[in-house]
């Protein structure tokens, strides 16, 4: 951060010299950079004034012994640009990944799983750490002192908590639910497992999942209508409303 903000300065720097002025003699008059319609050596020169009325746009007037150029800088140079890169990346190692932080347009396929891998490993062993040290600490320290004060009852392992933390970061999602959904039927994941990687409480969404269950069947019940209606997981087809009558088929055919 110090050498790019050092480089900006000189790129300012740079910048704000537009020309320079050579002179043989090693030093400049005190009337300025350059001198506009002086005595330039011997002999008198051009009013630029005037030469400016008649062609138009800026004359300078200069001594036999000076030139004007204009000033080129070559601030920052591609070799700085690249050192940065490898200056940021070096800051990187350890943490989370430069690639998932900075700049990911130089890796694809099996590299972002991987990159997106490392990043969550990260994630997990922070939310860990405010998980023991803050929100642990913090929620003893609450309700332990409302308990003491009385305002709120005292209740058998009210120390016990757990904490959800947010959604897992992902780089196909599509690929993920799926299996998920497959882990789940075997066995080979928890429903409590399965939503906590969606930053969801396990009872909190059966709760919901019961609450939604429940209304659909009063609303089923409420109104006469098939449940299926209301609720078609499979996606078939409908039955046929109960009491409808098949009208008889006529003689002609």
């Amino acid at each position: 951060m110090d050498m790019l903000a050092l480089e900006k300065q000189a790129v300012k720097d740079n910048a704000d010299v537009s020309r320079i002025l050579k002179t043989a003699r090693g030093e400049i008059d005190d009337n300025g950079d350059f001198v506009v319609g002086g005595t330039g050596g011997t002999g008198d020169t051009s009013d630029p004034v005037s030469l400016q009325r008649i062609v138009g746009g800026k004359l300078v007037a200069l001594k036999p012994d000076e030139s004007l150029d204009s000033f080129q800088s070559n601030r920052p140079s591609p070799t700085f640009t690249g050192f940065l890169e490898h200056l940021r990346r070096d800051s990187a190692l350890g943490m989370i990944p430069f690639e998932f932080a900075a700049d990911s347009s130089k890796i694809d396929g099996a590299g972002v799983r991987l990159i997106v891998a490392k990043a969550e490993r990260r994630f997990s062993f922070r939310q860990m750490i405010l998980e023991r040290r803050f929100i642990r600490p913090v929620w003893a320290y609450v309700i332990g002192d409302a308990i003491s004060r009385g305002l709120l009852p005292p209740i058998a392992g009210w120390w016990k908590i757990s904490s959800v933390a947010p959604r897992r970061v992902t780089v196909d999602a599509g690929r993920e639910a799926q299996q998920n959904r497959a882990d789940v039927e075997m066995g080979l994941k928890t429903l409590s497992d399965h939503y906590a990687e969606l930053g969801a409480d396990f009872g909190e969404e059966i709760e919901r999942r019961a609450s939604d269950a429940k209304l659909i069947l009063e609303t089923a019940a409420k109104y006469g209508v098939p449940v299926d209606m209301l609720w078609k997981p499979s996606g078939s087809a409908l039955p046929p409303p109960t009491g409808f009558a098949k009208a008889p088929e006529t003689a002609g055919k």
